[in-house]
């Protein structure tokens, strides 16, 4: 009788209830704008015959931001939107119009059981990252920023760099207290390489632009998932791709072909390891102008500002079992991965 009754609760979980995706990836990428993607598809093209960029095999969908964020060019607040789901104010994170904290994924997926994971080409302290794990009315405070990547919530998986010196943020050695508190380090791609999936829970890669061999951003993603899989729990990891930051700091850089298809080959091998049935997301929360350097072939991606506005992004969803609308907003999109958490 009660092989008869497990078999029922089987076949009703199996028929009647919607199982959740085991892996939900979501890839943010400021900037990108279609010229560029065209670009990079001849150019992939050329290489081999008839393959096409990811982005064009997938649900495309537009987001705007006119309506929901009172700053819809600021990276802060727009991606803060999309990670709470509560419109905040320029220049803030994780804090609601009154100042009021707010919950964020990387929270609700551990509410929900699931390990959490942050890649990124940049510094792990830049507002398209800490828009996931941290709570401030700054964002350019990257001392404060620097103890909540650690103090606000256990992220599993953090791959990146670090802007700043973590061994000494207002008296606190940030990188041995990780260290200490369970963290695998690692510093170049042998060491992320030779990373024990299986019983690693905890691992924390800062990877200097000097580091040799350098650890692709494909590397890390893989790295990552192999790491998270395990947890049966399933698993939610972002992953950042900025464009560098101009010599003033101006949120001005290179965005070029090169980027698009190293950004291609981070959500191939998204796709690979983690399976068909992954939920994976690119978002892209603001468009670009295109410019062509002076006495240069290498084509240069401005950032949206004051006298260039813009307020529409665009996203792709890499799954066909989920509805997407054609028009939506980052509210919509933190509710799709909410759903699935």
């Amino acid at each position: 009788m009660i092989l008869v009754f497990a078999g029922f609760c089987f076949l009703y979980l199996r028929i009647y209830v919607a199982p959740k995706p085991h892996g939900i990836i979501v890839f943010i990428v400021p900037g990108l704008n279609l010229e560029t993607l065209h670009k990079a598809c001849e150019a992939r093209s050329s290489e081999i015959k008839n393959q096409s960029l990811p982005f064009f095999r997938a649900k495309t969908t537009l987001v705007h931001t006119f309506s929901v964020t009172p700053a819809p060019q600021d990276p802060a607040s727009l991606l803060s939107l999309l990670s709470t789901n509560s419109p905040t104010l320029a220049n803030h994170i994780g804090l609601d119009t009154s100042l009021s904290p707010t919950d964020n994924l990387f929270y609700k997926a551990q509410r929900a059981g699931r390990m959490i994971g942050l890649v990124s080409n940049c510094s792990l302290l830049e507002p398209e990252n800490a828009a996931f794990y941290a709570h401030t009315e700054d964002s350019s405070n990257q001392m404060q920023i620097a103890k909540q990547l650690f103090d606000s919530t256990t992220i599993n998986i953090i791959l990146g760099s670090a802007s700043t010196n973590l061994r000494n943020v207002e008296d606190r050695n940030l990188l041995e207290e990780a260290k200490l508190s369970g963290y695998r380090y690692v510093v170049d791609k042998d060491t992320l390489m030779d990373t024990p999936r299986w019983r690693t829970r905890k691992l924390l890669g800062l990877f200097p632009k000097t580091s040799s061999p350098e650890a692709s951003l494909s590397d890390q993603v893989q790295v990552a998932i192999e790491c998270l899989q395990y947890h049966l729990g399933g698993y939610f990891l972002i992953v950042t791709h900025t464009a560098n930051k101009s010599r003033n700091g101006c949120r001005k850089g290179h965005l070029n072909v090169r980027s698009v298809q190293e950004i291609e080959d981070a959500i191939d091998t998204a796709k690979n390891f983690a399976g068909e049935k992954a939920l994976v997301l690119l978002y892209v929360p603001y468009t670009t102008t295109f410019q062509r350097a002076q006495h240069s072939e290498e084509e240069i991606i401005s950032f949206p500002d004051a006298e260039n506005p813009t307020g529409l992004g665009w996203a792709v969803l890499f799954q066909d079992s989920h509805e997407f609308p054609g028009f939506q907003t980052p509210c919509d999109l933190h509710q799709l991965i909410e759903r699935n958490l």
